[in-house]
């Protein structure tokens, strides 16, 4: 499947460049057959910009294990005009929004879901055992 908009991806580095960051990410799929992860999709220069920039700024990633995420927004492009007036014709990679999926420890404390863009109103609230008679229905 590759890469693309709701994909799971693993990103093994993020290099800081300023407005933007590029990272290392690569795309797997379980072979139904055989139970191995086969790469769909690799490359050592995506762009990330925007909330998906902000997002790995603060997150430690084990080059070893990688970090898990959810692609929320990206684009392919394969035409890029330089500044000087030179075209390029390789594909280039851009992610917008990303989503740190759970499970994920390696983040220098920060809450895990802060990247998610959701406002948080449709999550439970945790109620401790007991306190039944103070809920406002029964």
């Amino acid at each position: 499947m590759g890469f693309r908009q709701d994909a799971y991806a693993r990103v093994w580095a993020v290099e800081e460049k300023g407005n933007y960051s590029t990272a290392r990410v690569s795309i797997s799929r379980k072979d139904k057959n055989t139970g191995t992860y086969n790469t769909d999709f690799q490359d050592g220069f995506v762009r990330l910009v925007g909330q998906a920039h902000t997002a790995l700024q603060s997150v430690q990633i084990d080059e070893k294990k990688g970090l898990s995420i959810k692609i929320s927004s990206c684009e392919v492009t394969n035409v890029y005009t330089a500044p000087d007036g030179k075209v390029s014709y390789t594909p280039h990679y851009t992610i917008f929004g990303l989503e740190i999926q759970d499970g994920n420890t390696n983040n220098k404390g920060n809450n895990v879901n802060s990247a998610n863009t959701n406002s948080g109103s449709d999550e439970f609230m945790n109620i401790p055992d007991g306190v039944d008679d103070e809920l406002p229905f029964n």
